[in-house]
């Protein structure tokens, strides 16, 4: 807040993803992500897409033992029950580890880069 009262939201524009006129928190996915007991690790990012702008995909790392083809359905199940329809990933990827700087944060824009 300033000193004439003005709040300002500070924080990384990538973490808004724009899907089919909505503005979707990642963050706000990626938690409900870890909600989930199959979830180890999650990063959400928006992908190009020419009808909605940008479509919605998580990456995730499972814990040791569950397989990904198995999981698709109910994670997106259970996000279904969290979120807002249109908050719920169209896309799935599941990786072994996510990208990560020297200090351990996870590198969205590495991420984008795969599957393209």
């Amino acid at each position: 807040m300033d000193e004439e009262s003005f709040l300002y939201v500070v924080g990384r524009k990538k973490d808004i993803i724009k899907a089919g006129g909505n503005r979707v928190s990642s963050k706000e996915i990626e938690h409900a992500l870890y909600e989930h007991d199959s979830i180890a690790e999650a990063a959400v990012i928006g992908v190009k897409d020419d009808v909605m702008g940008e479509e919605i995909k998580a990456f995730v790392v499972l814990k040791k033992g569950i397989k990904g083809a198995e999981q698709t359905k109910i994670l997106k199940d259970f996000l279904k029950k969290r979120l807002a329809p249109y908050k719920v990933p169209k896309y799935i990827e599941y990786l072994n580890s996510l990208p990560k700087n020297k200090s351990g944060k996870i590198q969205k824009r590495k991420l984008s880069q795969y599957g393209e």
